[in-house]
């Protein structure tokens, strides 16, 4: 299986879109929806179309939606692929983990979202995948080689396409 571990700010949502929302702050469902780049979307389709890739949600929106809810905002702005799950989050999982972890790290919360990536791979089989994401300090150190970096300008923007499916292509 392929795997696009996807963050949602600064990678479909830009600052841009971020402060058209703002209009809508008032309907929490609208404001959400139209915080998400429907273009930005589309590109990260195109990968998925060329890779068969499955996507597990990182974003931190995950604290506050259910699954359900996430794919409903992406399908709502055109997402055609398959979202399989979202990443754990570790604080439901501290006392199962403890605070020495995944690659001999000290502090688990130093390397979060990275550490809850491994959390999910640890328990499914996957043969290839990236992480786009606009932040990096809590997930390069453990995965500098599928590392997707995006910025709030821009996004998951045409540029970063052809990145993305040639990692999620590649043999190991």
């Amino acid at each position: 299986m392929k795997v696009i571990f996807l963050d949602f700010d600064g990678v479909i949502c830009t600052s841009e879109s971020i402060s058209e929302a703002r209009a809508w702050f008032n309907n929490k469902e609208l404001y959400n929806i139209k915080m998400i780049d429907p273009l930005l979307v589309e590109n990260l389709n195109k990968v998925i179309e060329k890779t068969g890739a499955k996507v597990v949600i990182t974003s931190a929106w995950r604290y506050e939606y259910s699954l359900d809810e996430l794919i409903d905002f992406l399908e709502h702005h055109g997402f055609n692929g398959e979202v399989i799950d979202r990443t754990p989050i570790w604080k439901e999982y501290k006392n199962d983990i403890g605070i020495k972890t995944c690659n001999g790290l000290k502090r688990f919360w130093e390397h979060e979202r990275g550490n809850e990536i491994k959390m999910w791979l640890d328990k499914h089989e996957v043969k290839t995948y990236v992480i786009i994401d606009d932040e990096i300090s809590d997930i390069f150190s453990i995965f500098p080689d599928n590392y997707i970096r995006t910025d709030m300008e821009n996004g998951f923007h045409k540029g970063l396409i052809k990145v993305a499916i040639n990692k999620l292509n590649e043999e190991i």
